[in-house]
């Protein structure tokens, strides 16, 4: 379902009334799949939080879910890192 509406124009990043993202409702129902695809071709941000502050992976359900989000948060840290480093030198 989110790779169709993400096709024909969706906001991957698009909150609900109480701040959860089709990232957010993929992670927490172990849709390991929907949450790859969400990340790598639809460049969800895996740091957006919900109303109560609880980003996906502090939300994720699942090992192999988990393990994804966490290496993508990882990646995501260090490359904020870079791009600060860059900007100050």
């Amino acid at each position: 379902m989110a790779r169709i509406l993400v096709t024909y124009g969706a906001n991957p990043d698009a909150q609900d009334s109480a701040g959860f993202t089709a990232l957010h409702w993929a992670a927490m129902h172990q849709h390991l799949e929907t949450v790859i695809y969400l990340t790598m071709q639809a460049n969800a941000r895996t740091d957006l939080c919900n109303h109560q502050g609880v980003d996906a992976i502090s939300i994720a359900r699942g090992e192999a879910v988990v393990k994804y989000l966490g290496r993508c948060d990882a990646i995501t840290r260090r490359t904020r890192i870079d791009v600060r480093k860059s900007i100050l030198t």
